[in-house]
């Protein structure tokens, strides 16, 4: 589940940052806060789970396995972002001056 939050958070970012004026092209600044509030939500999940009353435990194998979703997620949009600039990139033809 945290990896498909984290993905569907990482394409509406570049979908929103596609409109922007302000944009860098291959920039992959600010992809923290899109696998830290994702990781967080997964803690306090977690946490909520162990000290309120709702019958559950709280487990550190959960949120393990939520913050590995989260990570696994980012880095397949890294590398899918990286492999798209490098093949824009060549497309791009060289001027000589």
């Amino acid at each position: 589940m945290y990896f498909v939050l984290t993905g569907c958070m990482l394409m509406e970012r570049k979908r929103s940052f596609r409109s922007s004026e302000n944009r860098q092209p291959h920039s992959l600044k600010g992809w923290g806060g899109f696998l830290l509030i994702p990781v967080c939500l997964g803690g306090l999940l977690e946490l909520g789970q162990e000290y309120l009353p709702v019958n559950r435990n709280g487990d550190w194998a959960d949120f393990a396995a939520n913050s590995l979703g989260c990570v696994l997620a980012a880095l397949i949009a890294v590398a899918f972002r990286c492999n798209r600039c490098r093949s824009k990139d060549k497309d791009i033809p060289i001027e000589k001056g």
